[in-house]
């Protein structure tokens, strides 16, 4: 009995140490995810095709941890957002804050020109993840075409954001805002646990 409980003890502890460290993120982890988001981001900007990175990222990272990056800067978190330009250029510093703040009015044009490539950079990783979450889509087919229909609906928001931005449009940058912060809405009511 004593030999067998041995060989128990040690698998057991392997096994949860195993556990531990491929569910855990530390800041080097934390900086991976965001590194990684980040080329897709650079690619989707420049208009390349990223949906065998976009794949690979979501194969790599569990939805939950990857859709964190939308939310504040947070080093303590398990997985801290990517933030909007500089610590402490905007309150809040998540992009989704960033989403609903900026799309309740219409920015003044001399605001969206001193902003944009901030925003241009939080609009080209709003596309990324809708690039990604197209790779987390339910099994189910009912389900799947209902994820399908919102990550369209959020991918399409994210490149008319950028393209707002980059026209300088504060009218189409807000629509578009909220268009996205909508999709995004839509589908966490519909499959957030």
């Amino acid at each position: 009995m004593k030999l067998i409980r041995l060989p128990l003890a040690a698998l057991s502890l392997v096994l949860g140490f195993a556990l531990v460290t491929a569910t855990s993120y530390g800041a080097d982890e934390t900086e991976a995810m965001h590194a990684d988001l980040q080329k897709i981001a650079n690619d989707v900007g420049a208009g390349k095709d990223v949906s065998k990175a976009a794949e690979a990222f979501a194969k790599k990272y569990a939805i939950e941890d990857s859709m964190a990056i939308f939310k504040p800067r947070n080093p303590s978190a398990k997985v801290s957002g990517i933030g909007v330009g500089k610590p402490g250029d905007y309150t809040p510093d998540g992009i989704e804050g960033v989403w609903l703040s900026l799309g309740k009015k219409q920015m003044p044009p001399g605001d969206l020109k001193a902003k944009k490539a901030d925003l241009l950079k939080a609009a080209e990783h709003t596309a990324a993840m809708a690039e990604v979450a197209k790779y987390y889509a339910p099994k189910k087919d009912a389900d799947k075409k209902k994820w399908d229909k919102y990550n369209d609906e959020a991918k399409k928001a994210s490149k008319d954001l950028i393209e707002g931005l980059k026209s300088e449009d504060p009218a189409k940058v807000k629509t578009a805002m909220n268009k996205v912060t909508g999709a995004c809405n839509d589908c966490h009511s519909e499959f957030r646990k």
